[in-house]
């Protein structure tokens, strides 16, 4: 069985821009020492993608942290989160779900999608590339490596600052096309 395409798009998408152009700067230590996950959720609906997001979840927390640091958890039904306000709404029912779990404080999620739309910035704004991936994706971290990581970073307060200003220095244009480069192309046969 091959890997999902949108998976494949992921993974180039962590290594080409989120490491790449170092929006993160914890990501290529935790990708080089294999503590990342990528894992596609085919459900149909938000119960299906929800039991997806509980089951990685609930594995994320089991493994010691230097085994596995986060998991994305990528939705490759191409219809159930295609309009990121719909996205939007299962990222408030998630974060709602695990506040109910008594995981708040424990858990952190954090949010991508291909449309993805920074409120009260102008729709044309190379900002809103900080946050777009490939496909729908939600970045499961447990909040005490969140807290370490942030701990060792000089400036840490400076990084969405830095990333904006990177993002508006390489232009809306060559973004967009580096994102659809991360799609897997077909090859002939």
């Amino acid at each position: 069985m091959t890997e999902h395409p949108l998976l494949t798009a992921v993974a180039r998408w962590v290594d080409d821009l989120v490491i790449g152009e170092g929006l993160c700067p914890w990501a290529h230590p935790v990708r080089a020492a294999g503590g990342l996950r990528i894992v596609g959720s085919a459900a149909p609906d938000l119960p299906g993608l929800f039991a997806d997001l509980q089951a990685e979840l609930t594995a994320l927390l089991a493994q010691p942290a230097d085994a596995q640091a986060t998991t994305l958890v990528v939705s490759t039904d191409p219809t159930l989160l295609a309009r990121f306000r719909d996205y939007l709404d299962a990222l408030g029912l998630l974060e709602d779900a695990l506040a109910d779990a008594d995981l708040s404080g424990v858990v952190q999620v954090a949010s991508f999608h291909p449309d993805y739309r920074f409120g009260g910035v102008r729709a044309r704004d190379a900002s809103h590339y900080t946050n777009r991936a490939p496909a729908p994706v939600f970045h499961l971290l447990r909040e005490a490596d969140v807290t370490a990581a942030v701990d060792s970073h000089p400036d840490p307060a400076r990084i969405p600052e830095r990333n904006i200003a990177r993002m508006q220095r390489l232009g809306i244009d060559a973004l967009a096309a580096r994102l659809r480069a991360c799609h897997p192309t077909k090859e002939s046969p």
